[in-house]
C-alpha cells in the first residue's frame, strides 16, 4: 500500500516486484476535458486497488496491438524490488518510460518492467498518454481556447503531467524526486526529445535516453526534416480541419463543440490515414528541438542517444508492391519515387550489386537517412553541450529473426524486449541474447542512478565525443565500442543532401 496526493492505493507482487498498476496521474480527459490540457486526479476515499493494468488509450488495431476506444486512459504503472524497504536510507533512482507507436497506437502496459526493478533496484513507471486525434489533433477553435494559443501537443502534455506526477508522489514509494530518467523508443525516444526542448518541462527529469528516436521526418511523415523535426502549428490547424470536416465538422463557428459531441468509435473510424505530429508551438514547445538547443535554451541532462543497426531493414519484405526477393527494377522504381531528383545518387551510394538482394539495399539506404544519420547529427551536436552516450542495437538475428520471409536483423524496436517484457512478444531469447538482456538492463538502470552507463564486469561505454566518435555496439556475446558507424551508414553522403 502507499499514499498519492489523491488517496491510498494498493498494488500487488508479481515477478519478485512490488506493482501498482492502473495508478491515475490527470483526470479523465473525457466529455468537456476531451481536448483540453491535463487536469488534476480528484481525490478519493478509501482505498484504491491498483492490480491491474490500465485500458491503452483510444486507438485503432495495429500490428501494436488491439484497438480500444478508452479515452479515460491517463494512467500509469509502478514497479519497484519489493526489498524497497531495505533502501529506507536510500531514495532509489526512477525511469519513466514512454512508450511508442508512431504517436498512434501502443500503451505503457505493453512493458513489464519488474525485472529491471528488481535486478537493479530502479523503480520503473510506465505511463499512457492520448494519441491519434486525441492526442495530436490541432484546431484554430482548440487553439483559441488554450491559454497558451496552440493545440495539437496534448500528447506531450500528458506525459508532462505524468513526469509532474511522479515529482510530486514518487517519494511515497521510495523513489527519489531529484533522480528521475525518462526513456523511450520510436515515437517514446521522439518525444523524450521533444522535453529536452520544452520550457514546460524544465525540472520534471534528471536524464534522458533516445531510442531510435531522433528520426528524420522527411521520410517518416513528410513534414519538416531533420533529427526530432517537427511541423507548424498553421500546418498541424489545416491538417486538423480536414480531418474535423471528413466528420461533418467544418463550421469554424461550432467546430470544437461539434467535435466533442463524437463518439470515440466514429473519430477513430475516419483517422485511419490521420498522422500525429507534434507541432512548434506554445508554451510546451515554442522553438524547434534543434533551434532551442543551438540556442541554449534547452534541458540540458547527460543523455543516452542510439539507434537499432538494421532499423528499416524488412521495409521490402512488409510493404505491398514491393517484396521479397526485390526485383532490381522494382527496387530503381521505388528509390526515384521517394528521393526524385537525387534518385541517381542514391541509387550510385547503394547499388544493388553490393547487397545479396535489392531489398537489403532498400532496407539500408532507408535506415540510414531516416534513423541512423539524423541521430549521429543530433549526437554530435549534444556530445559538444552536455555528457552524451551513443549505442547501436546490433543483434542480427534478433527475435523473431524473420519477417515475410525476410531476415530482419536488429530491426525497429527490436531492442524493447531486451529491456522489458514487451507484448506483442517476438519469441523467446536465447541464452545469449538474454545475457545481452540482462546487459542493457544493467546498463541503462546505471544511467538512471548516476547518469553514466558504468557497470562493473561489462565492456566500458565510452562517452561521444568529437574526437572519438565513440559508440557502443551492444551485441550478443560480445558488446565492443565502435568508431565507424558514421562510415557505415554513409553519414557523409546523406549529410551533404540534407546540409
Amino acid at each position: 500500500m502507499a499514499w498519492t496526493e489523491s488517496g491510498l492505493v494498493r498494488g500487488t507482487t508479481a515477478n519478485g516486484a512490488e506493482q501498482f498498476l492502473g495508478v491515475p496521474y490527470a483526470a479523465p480527459p473525457i466529455d468537456d476535458l476531451r481536448w483540453r490540457a491535463p487536469a488534476r486526479v480528484p481525490r478519493w476515499r478509501g482505498i484504491r486497488d491498483a492490480k491491474t493494468l490500465p485500458n491503452a488509450c483510444a486507438q485503432l488495431p495495429s500490428t501494436n496491438g488491439p484497438g480500444s476506444t478508452a479515452e479515460d486512459c491517463l494512467y500509469l504503472s509502478l514497479y519497484r524490488p519489493a526489498s524497497f524497504h531495505a533502501f529506507w536510507k536510500r531514495r532509489l533512482p526512477v525511469l519513466i518510460w514512454i512508450h511508442g507507436g508512431s504517436l498512434l497506437n501502443g500503451s505503457g502496459s505493453q512493458q513489464d518492467a519488474s525485472e529491471m526493478a528488481v535486478s537493479t533496484d530502479t523503480i520503473v513507471v510506465m505511463i499512457n498518454y492520448r494519441l491519434n486525434v486525441f492526442g495530436f489533433l490541432a484546431l484554430p477553435s482548440l487553439s483559441a481556447e488554450a491559454p497558451d494559443g496552440s493545440s495539437g501537443n496534448l500528447g506531450l502534455l500528458d506525459q508532462q503531467a505524468s513526469m509532474a506526477w511522479v515529482q510530486r508522489n514518487i517519494a511515497a514509494f521510495g523513489g527519489d524526486p531529484r533522480n528521475v530518467t525518462i526513456a523511450g523508443e520510436s515515437a517514446g525516444g521522439g518525444s523524450v526529445c521533444f522535453h529536452l526542448a520544452s520550457p514546460t518541462a524544465k525540472g520534471l527529469f534528471d536524464r534522458a535516453v533516445i531510442q531510435s528516436g531522433a528520426f528524420d521526418l522527411t521520410l517518416l511523415h513528410q513534414g519538416v526534416g531533420g533529427p526530432c523535426g517537427t511541423i507548424t502549428l498553421a500546418q498541424a490547424e489545416q491538417a486538423g480541419r480536414s480531418f474535423a470536416a471528413s466528420v461533418g465538422c467544418s463550421d469554424s463557428a461550432t467546430e470544437a463543440a461539434c467535435m466533442r459531441s463524437k463518439s470515440a468509435e466514429e473519430l477513430l473510424a475516419a483517422s485511419a490515414s490521420f498522422t500525429a505530429e507534434v507541432n512548434t508551438s506554445g508554451a510546451a514547445l515554442p522553438v524547434p528541438v534543434l533551434a532551442a538547443i543551438q540556442s541554449g535554451t534547452w534541458n540540458q541532462v547527460p543523455v543516452i542517444l542510439g539507434s537499432n543497426h538494421d532499423e528499416l531493414q524488412p521495409t521490402a519484405a512488409l510493404t505491398p508492391g514491393l517484396g521479397y526477393p526485390l526485383d532490381p527494377l522494382i527496387y530503381s522504381i521505388a528509390v526515384d519515387v521517394l528521393f526524385g531528383g537525387d534518385a541517381p545518387q542514391v541509387l550510385a551510394e547503394y547499388p544493388a550489386a553490393n547487397y545479396a538482394d535489392p531489398a537489403f539495399a532498400l532496407g539500408a539506404l532507408l535506415t540510414d537517412n531516416a534513423f541512423a544519420c539524423p541521430t549521429d547529427k543530433l549526437r554530435h551536436l549534444l556530445s559538444t553541450l552536455t555528457p552524451t552516450y551513443g549505442y547501436e542495437f546490433d543483434d542480427p538475428n534478433a527475435p523473431p529473426g524473420v519477417q515475410s520471409g525476410m531476415p530482419s536483423g536488429a530491426y525497429h524496436s527490436a531492442d524493447v524486449q531486451y529491456l522489458f517484457d514487451y507484448t506483442p512478444s517476438h519469441g523467446v531469447l536465447s541464452p545469449d541474447q538474454k545475457a545481452l538482456s540482462l546487459e542493457m538492463i544493467r546498463y541503462w538502470a546505471a544511467f538512471a542512478d548516476q547518469g553514466r552507463p558504468e557497470v562493473q564486469a561489462a565492456p566500458i561505454w565510452p562517452r561521444f565525443d568529437e574526437l572519438s566518435h565513440g559508440v557502443l555496439s551492444l551485441r550478443p556475446v560480445a558488446s565492443t565500442a565502435i568508431d565507424d558507424f558514421a562510415d557505415f551508414h554513409h553519414c557523409d553522403f546523406w549529410n551533404s543532401l540534407h546540409p
